[in-house]
């Protein structure tokens, strides 16, 4: 459009970009208007919405009561409520009904003063539905949202009627199971022969097997009592489990609630990141592949960085994070590695990628960031403070160290579920195994 049309509207300078500052044009002057806000699709609008409406909800004295992601929840007191912000979505969470109404108030004044029109639910409520899930205070629960639970048990009904199944449709009805039990990642351990079923029809369907269809009736089951008790008691008796390659040792402590729940606030899982590597088009060696997979020596060892074809693989304050490579289970990963470069190789396969080109892949690889949460309290580490339960050899020492260590773990457990003041609460157990710590 001409200068004059852009005039008429009381615009009169425009910013040039060679110039990089706003300038004066003329009425002959052809001109484009250009959107000025977040485009929707742009990899960080969702970025800059977050920040700017996190600014609105929690002011600055108030910031150490913003719930984010991988950070300590903030702690419930009075005159100080959380506050969960998820893009355009924003929930208060008081200590009482009077700290949830204020906070909803003023956010309410900041978005106005902004020039944003909020909406949403009455304040004050003891039921909060965000995200898919229920926050039911009246009961002190956590929940899924009943449409989400009815539909995956009417699904669940549904395809255990069936004869026959495809992998892939019991991958996806796998997957809501996996996301489903994230409130109560016990009820995964119901699933053992449907990953065997997926992993070996993936591409054609077969007859449902006995192993699988009561898998999915355990599944179905669990479904409407799979829920998070918001008000579990600390248990007060702490264990440590370790094991060896031939025996084993469980070892328990008194600890106050302030104790356990110190080391409650933070998430082992934490440590742990997926990144992209720098390039996805180079060809590296198996020296370097075996590098980037995190395949390396037990015991925290290092091995050396092998000489790669781009600029850096260092990422600041971080390790990769594996497995040793001369475990058995390392060996499992390099032998399944070269069969999947095997059959790459084929002129089949070769020829169908270079017929249907799809979009570009980048190698990931799981990073470890150091020093992203502090290790456990110094109160723990005195060795007076310990008793022993139990200290024996194993019978079968051929046994992976993973399991053994797991199976140290369980007796620990049970040793704490055996107390009748254990019931409703939450026990704090230390190893230093990570595959029994996510167990």
């Amino acid at each position: 459009m001409s200068g004059a049309d852009v005039r008429s509207w009381g615009v009169n300078t425009i910013y040039d970009d060679d110039l990089r500052r706003h300038d004066s044009f003329g009425d002959a002057e052809t001109l484009w208007p250009c959107f000025v806000g977040l485009s929707m699709g742009w990899s960080w609008s969702l970025f800059f919405c977050q920040s700017m409406v996190e600014n609105l909800a929690v002011p600055r004295s108030l910031l150490g009561c913003l719930v984010q992601e991988r950070r300590p929840a903030p702690p419930l007191l009075p005159e100080r409520p959380a506050t969960a912000v998820y893009a355009d979505n924003v929930n208060n969470i008081g200590f009482n009904r009077a700290d949830a109404i204020a906070a909803d108030d003023r956010f309410a004044a900041a978005a106005a003063k902004s020039g944003i029109g909020i909406h949403g639910d009455p304040p004050g409520k003891l039921l909060l539905d965000t995200l898919g899930v229920v926050f039911d205070f009246a009961r002190r629960r956590l929940h899924h949202r009943p449409r989400r639970a009815w539909r995956l048990y009417l699904a669940t009904g549904a395809l255990i009627g069936h004869h026959t199944l495809h992998g892939s449709d019991l991958a996806v009805w796998a997957g809501h199971v996996v996301n489903y039990f994230s409130f109560e990642p016990a009820g995964l351990s119901c699933l053992q022969h449907t990953y065997t079923f997926i992993g070996e029809r993936r591409h054609h369907r077969a007859p449902l097997t006995q192993a699988v269809r009561e898998e999915m009736c355990l599944v179905k089951g669990l479904i409407f009592i799979t829920e998070v008790t918001l008000d579990a008691t600390p248990h007060q008796e702490v264990m440590v489990t370790d094991s060896a390659t031939h025996g084993m040792a469980v070892l328990f402590t008194q600890a106050s609630s302030s104790e356990v729940l110190r080391e409650w606030r933070w998430k082992e899982k934490w440590r742990f990141r997926d990144v992209e590597l720098p390039s996805p088009h180079v060809a590296i060696s198996p020296s370097a592949v075996e590098w980037l997979g995190g395949l390396s020596p037990l015991g925290g060892a290092t091995c050396e960085e092998p000489a790669l074809h781009y600029a850096s693989t260092e990422f600041l304050g971080s390790s990769l994070a594996g497995v040793g490579a001369g475990t058995f289970y390392g060996k499992q990963v390099a032998a399944a590695a070269s069969q999947h470069d095997r059959s790459d190789a084929a002129p089949g396969r070769q020829r169908h990628k270079m017929l249907i080109p799809g979009p570009p892949t980048f190698d990931t690889a799981v990073v470890e960031l150091t020093g992203s949460i502090p290790g456990i309290h110094s109160t723990w580490k005195r060795p007076f403070r310990w008793k022993r339960i139990v200290a024996k050899r194993w019978r079968h020492p051929e046994e992976h160290i993973n399991i053994k260590e797991a199976r140290a773990s369980i007796i620990g457990v049970k040793r704490q579920c055996k107390h009748r003041f254990a019931i409703g609460s939450k026990a704090l157990g230390l190893t230093d195994n990570m595959v029994s710590l996510f167990l």
